[in-house]
């Protein structure tokens, strides 16, 4: 739930700026106008390249160097198992995704294996 209402309030601030820019390209002065609009621009070019930093330091620190170990030494010793679920798991993607012709040609080719 916080997520959303900082989404929402974030969105609140982006379209109170936007009239705020839309205003000052009206005002009587357009290099003022143009200005402000950069400048404004910029501000949010900013505060997004920082949270996109900062959350690329959160995903980095998620796992330990232990938990990365580990992690590592598990799929070197189950490589068959790892491939086994990363397969199955593009197949049911691309089921979602699939038009009517390749569920098709798909079942086909599942009976084919089923009757070998």
């Amino acid at each position: 739930m916080d997520k959303k209402k900082e989404f929402e309030e974030t969105k609140a601030q982006g379209e109170e700026k936007l009239a705020k820019i839309k205003a000052a390209a009206e005002s009587s002065d357009p290099e003022q106008a143009l200005a402000k609009q950069k400048m404004s621009i910029d501000e949010m070019k900013t505060r997004t390249t920082d949270k996109l930093t900062a959350l690329k330091e959160n995903k980095s620190a998620r796992y330990s160097a232990a938990k990365k170990k580990a992690n590592r030494r598990w799929d070197n010793r189950h490589r068959e198992q790892k491939r086994y679920i990363t397969y199955r798991s593009r197949a049911n993607k691309f089921i979602e995704m699939a038009t009517r012709e390749d569920l098709t040609a798909l079942d086909d080719k599942i009976r084919a294996q089923i009757e070998r």
